[in-house]
């Protein structure tokens, strides 16, 4: 794998992680944001033959600071696209503080 690093001093902008084997095969983190407890930001994968679908794991746990005595997990599948422009901003809207 190959990384691109920041650019110039500060605050890094995109980082991008390219494969050596294949370089369109690529992730990269973009549009960090920093909060008072989270940390949000962008990934984006890009590869030749990528399918039409998004795989979505969803997992639920006790709250921090608690002993981890359960976990429920499920997957969800959706279209990349349209639907998955759609999901990413209704989810966005439901997070976000008023």
């Amino acid at each position: 794998m190959g990384y691109e690093g920041h650019e110039g001093q500060g605050r890094p902008s995109d980082v991008l992680v390219r494969c050596s084997r294949d370089p369109a095969v690529a992730i990269r983190l973009s549009g960090r944001r920093i909060d008072d407890d989270e940390t949000v930001f962008s990934v984006e994968a890009t590869a030749d033959g990528l399918g039409g679908h998004v795989e979505l794991g969803w997992s639920m746990r006790p709250g921090l600071g608690m002993e981890a005595t359960w976990e429920v997990s499920a997957t969800t599948w959706i279209e990349a696209g349209q639907q998955l422009t759609t999901l990413a901003s209704d989810v966005r809207a439901f997070l976000a503080r008023p």
